[in-house]
């Protein structure tokens, strides 16, 4: 659980301090939100061991707990029927705010999610126009966005391993966060899982391998 935590915190500082940043430097105002498509395709009760759980619990927990005006909205998608079940389990651990930012749909998503999320912004595998050709042609590793061009990397090596030194405190930091909303229209994909990501966490990975993030622009 700790490997995860630590993993979901250095993200989530990278996400205040470079991401959203860049994103903010590409849209030319200001950028605090993120619109977040978790595929649950294939999903099944056997994922409710206590790993996957705990997959899921833990940046739920870091997220209303330390960052709860980051996220504007999740999208749960492909759900099956029997998700409801597992639901029941995650549900207690939200908060009613975050709840009320989750929407949890089907395979018929295509409309609501374009509502949101221009579909060339949105991985070809579900139902969007995007690629990835000029980044190796697959979304899902990527790493899609402004960030990659963001001039004077301001989160640079130094300060990343600070920020492991912290996050291996038992208590997580609190960050403050702006109370601005923003829209989420015309967003870029950043496609998880992320590059890099530890070989301890991989079984739990395969939980969410599809899931993608994407970050306001």
């Amino acid at each position: 659980g700790q490997e995860i935590f630590q993993y979901y915190v250095r993200e989530y500082e990278y996400l205040l301090h470079v991401r959203l940043p860049a994103c903010s430097a590409a849209a030319g105002r200001k950028i605090e939100r993120t619109f977040s498509v978790l595929n649950i395709q294939g999903f099944s009760m056997g994922m409710l061991k206590e790993k996957a759980r705990n997959f899921v619990r833990i940046p739920i927990d870091i997220t209303q707990n330390n960052y709860p005006e980051v996220m504007f909205k999740l999208f749960i998608i492909n759900a099956p029927f029997m998700f409801k079940g597992a639901w029941t389990i995650i549900k207690p651990f939200l908060a009613e705010r975050s709840r009320k930012k989750i929407s949890i749909m089907g395979a018929k998503y295509h409309t609501s999610l374009f509502e949101h999320v221009d579909p060339d912004n949105v991985p070809e595998s579900i139902g969007g126009n995007c690629t990835c050709a000029d980044l190796g042609g697959d979304c899902f590793a990527s790493n899609k966005g402004p960030w990659l061009e963001y001039p004077g990397d301001e989160f640079g090596e130094a300060a990343k391993q600070a920020l492991l030194e912290e996050s291996k405190s038992a208590d997580p930091f609190i960050i403050e966060t702006s109370e601005d909303v923003v829209d989420a229209s015309a967003v870029p994909v950043s496609a998880q899982p992320k590059a890099g990501l530890a070989e301890d966490l991989e079984e739990e990975a395969k939980v969410a391998k599809d899931a993608v993030e994407v970050s306001p622009a």
